[in-house]
């Protein structure tokens, strides 16, 4: 595991896509609870988390998440999952705040996919790709460790999360 029984770390790894993942599934592990003091601190942690990655882990030049970094060395490449997971988790976090700092590095993540992760010739995302979007080693579409299933679950709470952002909207102007 990545922490101790007592959440020390066990390394200085830090994967950008885990922990931006977490602050989403966080929140939506203590909405169901039903604890509104364990719903405060766990939407407090979130934001916490979404700002540490906002500030290390998102690529204000390109566009997209880093993959991890460990120590000085940062990975730049970019992995499909933590595209996905960004996407969901900054989107979360501008729900949750209303801070539009964290709405531009979802926005930026999926115009980075759009362009560079998104297969349109074969179909489904490109594992892998470089930094600037090209397509780098370990490019399989389907294996023991990448499926669909971070961004089929992206695509499906991104436009629940949308249509949620929308709704005062369409009721406002439905009146």
């Amino acid at each position: 595991g990545f922490f101790t029984t007592d959440w020390q770390p066990r390394s200085t790894r830090i994967s950008f896509g885990h922990d931006i993942e977490t602050s989403w599934l966080l929140v939506e592990a203590a909405d169901a609870v039903g604890d509104e003091a364990l719903r405060m601190r766990a939407h407090d942690a979130a934001l916490l988390l979404a700002a540490s990655v906002l500030r290390r882990g998102v690529d204000a030049e390109f566009g997209g998440l880093f993959n991890e970094s460990n120590g000085d060395t940062l990975d730049t490449d970019k992995e499909w999952w933590p595209q996905a997971e960004a996407i969901v988790g900054f989107l979360a976090a501008y729900q949750q705040s209303g801070d539009e700092a964290l709405l531009r590095p979802a926005l930026d993540t999926w115009r980075f996919v759009e362009r560079h992760v998104v297969d349109r010739r074969n179909g489904e995302w490109r594992r892998r790709v470089s930094r600037s979007g090209e397509e780098s080693r370990g490019g399989e579409k389907v294996g023991p460790w990448k499926c669909p299933y971070h961004n089929a679950r992206a695509c499906l709470e991104i436009m629940s999360r949308v249509d949620a952002l929308l709704a005062p909207t369409v009721e406002r102007t439905a009146v």
